[in-house]
């Protein structure tokens, strides 16, 4: 049994050999046509599915998480304080604990290059 989406509906595709054509041909089958077997197959294959796209959701979000407290950030710089102080500060605590239970740790922040002025001499050679 194989399943796959097209135009946002899942398609059910049942396998069966053909002995006329020495192979096997695949029919399209409907939901209320599926055995008890081909349920199970779809259950499973709509975790697999959603675990990937919440996955895939996660990353995104994740990727513009930045760009989002920076906007932020420049909204209060900018003066608008029409914003929920208690939510905001709830939501970076729980992502705070979220990061250091995953084991991700702050990075260090870069060291400034020196200024020519302030580096020390190399007197070796």
């Amino acid at each position: 049994m194989q399943f796959r989406m097209r135009s946002g509906k899942e398609e059910y595709l049942r396998s069966a050999y053909d002995p006329a054509r020495k192979r096997s041909v695949q029919k399209l089958v409907q939901q209320r046509d599926l055995t008890e077997d081909e349920w199970e197959q779809l259950r499973a294959w709509r975790r697999k599915t959603n675990a990937a796209l919440l996955a895939r959701a996660w990353d995104a979000q994740a990727a513009a998480a930045p760009e989002s407290i920076n906007d932020i950030a420049e909204a209060l710089e900018n003066g608008h304080t029409k914003l929920n102080e208690v939510a905001l500060f709830e939501a970076l605590d729980r992502l705070q604990k979220a990061m250091r239970k995953a084991g991700i740790k702050r990075p260090a922040k870069p060291l400034k290059p020196a200024d020519d002025r302030t580096a020390p001499l190399d007197l070796r050679h």
